[in-house]
C-alpha cells in the first residue's frame, strides 16, 4: 500500500507576470472562510472541480488547471487518472473541510500560517485561495488539497476560468484507521520501552502519513519531536552497521531502511541495490538471506515486527520511487531460527 501521493505543479511564469497583480497587502495573512463564502469565479472553479472528480471528466478537470503549468497534456491526463483511481473518486460527493484565503504583499511565494498548517503560495499573485476536500478510501481517510490563483490578463485567452488550480496535493491521512498523531504516540511509547527499531518503524509511518511538500506543510509539533527522537540516535546506530554492506550469498547491497505499509501493520523495509537482474525465484531466497543478516535487529523485540520487506533496485534506478522489480516479504521468525541454528553449530 502506497499511502501518500503528491502531485506538484511549478509555475515560474507567474513570477514573470507579477507586475500584473496589485500589492494591496503589506504582510502575508491567512483567513479561514466559511464554506459558503466562495462566490463568483472562485465558486465556479470549485464547483467545476467537484463535478470533474465526481463524473471523472478529464476535459473539465484539465480546463481548470492554470495555463502557466508547464506540463504536457498527457502528463496532466495521467495525474488526473492516477488521482481518480487511487482515491476511488468517481461517483463520490467530496466533503469540503476548509476554505482559506491567502493574502500576500510584494514578496509573494512566502509561507503563511493557517492554524495547524503552514502554506506556501506560488510566486506572483497577491491573493490566492486554498481548499481541502476529504473522502474515505477503503476505510481510510484521504485529503485532497488544492491551491488556486487568478489567471493574469495576458493568459486569459488560454483559460476558461479567471481563477485556476496552481497546485494539487493528495494524501491518505490514516492507516489502519490511525492518524499520524496516533502513530506518533505509539512510536513514542515503544521508544520509552527501549525498542528503537519498532519505534523507528512506527515513527516513519507517522511521518510518511503527514508528509507534506513546499506548498502545503502541516505543522504537527508531536511529529517534529518524533522525527528527532524515534528516527535518529539508537535506531540509526543499529542500522549503520548494515548500510552499504554487501549481503553474503546475494546480489544485493543494502543502501537504506524504510517503513512499509502492510495489511496487518507497519513493517521494516530495506532498500537493496543490485548490479544485475535477479530472477523471481531467486529473489525470494535472496530476501531470506537478507532477513537472516538483519535478524539481530529483531532479537528480543517485545513489539514483534513480522518481517522484512526487500525492495530491490537496479544501480541507476531512482530509490525514492517504488522499484521496477517489485518487492518480496520475508517472515522474520524463520530468519531468527536459521540464525540461531547457524550460531549453535559454530
Amino acid at each position: 500500500m502506497k499511502p501518500t501521493f503528491f502531485f506538484l505543479f511549478f509555475i515560474p511564469l507567474l513570477s514573470v507576470l507579477e507586475s500584473t497583480f496589485s500589492a494591496a497587502h503589506a504582510a502575508a495573512t491567512c483567513e479561514r472562510l466559511s464554506l459558503n463564502q466562495a462566490k463568483g469565479d472562485l465558486e465556479n472553479t470549485i464547483s467545476d472541480l467537484e463535478k470533474s472528480l465526481k463524473t471523472s471528466d478529464t476535459a473539465l478537470f484539465l480546463s481548470l488547471l492554470h495555463p502557466s503549468i508547464i506540463l504536457k497534456e498527457e502528463e496532466k491526463e495521467s495525474i488526473f487518472k492516477q488521482m481518480m483511481e487511487s482515491y476511488e473518486l468517481r461517483g463520490k460527493t467530496l466533503q469540503r473541510n476548509r476554505l482559506l484565503k491567502l493574502a500576500f504583499g510584494k514578496d509573494t511565494g512566502r509561507t503563511v500560517r493557517c492554524r495547524d498548517a503552514v502554506l506556501k503560495g506560488v510566486a506572483g499573485p497577491t491573493e490566492q485561495w486554498a481548499l481541502e476536500l476529504s473522502t474515505v478510501v477503503s476505510g481510510e481517510q484521504a485529503r485532497l488539497f488544492f491551491l488556486f490563483a487568478p489567471v493574469p490578463q495576458p493568459l486569459r485567452k488560454k483559460s476558461k476560468h479567471p481563477i485556476a488550480i496552481t497546485h494539487i496535493n493528495t494524501q491518505k491521512w490514516t492507516f489502519l484507521q490511525k492518524t499520524p498523531e496516533a502513530w506518533a504516540k505509539e512510536a513514542k511509547k515503544w521508544s520509552n520501552l527501549e525498542e528503537p527499531v519498532a519505534a523507528w518503524v512506527l515513527g516513519e509511518t507517522a511521518l510518511k502519513l503527514a508528509q507534506a511538500n513546499p506548498y502545503h506543510v502541516r505543522d504537527i509539533p508531536s511529529l517534529d519531536a518524533l522525527a528527532h527522537e524515534t528516527t535518529t540516535q539508537k535506531a540509526q546506530a543499529l542500522f549503520e552497521q548494515f548500510i552499504g554492506k554487501k549481503i553474503a550469498g546475494t546480489e544485493f547491497t543494502l543502501i537504506s531502511f524504510t517503513s512499509v505499509f502492510k495489511e496487518d501493520g507497519p513493517q521494516l523495509g530495506v532498500k537493496l541495490e543490485m548490479k544485475q537482474e535477479v530472477a523471481v525465484n531467486d529473489q525470494i531466497e535472496q530476501c531470506r538471506k537478507v532477513a537472516v543478516e538483519l535478524a539481530p535487529l529483531f532479537k528480543g523485540m517485545r513489539r514483534k515486527l513480522r518481517g522484512v520487506e526487500c525492495l530491490m533496485y537496479y544501480e541507476k534506478e531512482p530509490k525514492e520511487k517504488q522499484p521496477h522489480s517489485g518487492s518480496v516479504f520475508q517472515d522474520i521468525s524463520e530468519a531468527l531460527q536459521e540464525r540461531a541454528r547457524s550460531q549453535s553449530s559454530q
